[in-house]
């Protein structure tokens, strides 16, 4: 929702809320003028070499936000990515996505 610019917002710290890890993102979708979308978490099956690994995708959370939120979201991640760009951290590929240099990881 967009709130009238004169209006004074405070943010509210709450120290208990619990932090939750995603690895991957899921199922995006556009509806009402609502953005939804799943964040996962891969989680590994036990190994029995010499098979290949395999691993499932489990959702840890679903965000639904209305369009404004949304188009927030997107212009702070692009004013985020656009610094590590300049640092050095990622770098953007020729289709204008943006990628880890080599030699690093996420996680």
């Amino acid at each position: 929702m967009a709130y009238p610019p004169e209006m004074k917002i405070t943010l509210v710290e709450r120290p208990d809320l619990d932090e939750t890890f995603v690895d991957s993102l899921e199922a995006f979708a556009f509806n009402n003028n609502l953005v939804r979308f799943d964040m996962c978490c891969v989680r590994l099956d036990p190994g029995n070499p010499p098979a290949p690994l395999t691993g499932r995708r489990y959702p840890v959370g679903r965000v639904v936000m209305p369009l404004d939120a949304a188009i927030e979201l997107f212009n702070k991640l692009n004013h985020l990515f656009s610094a590590l760009e300049k640092t050095g951290i990622i770098r953007r590929e020729v289709t204008g996505s943006f990628s880890a240099p080599p030699g690093t990881t996420s996680h």
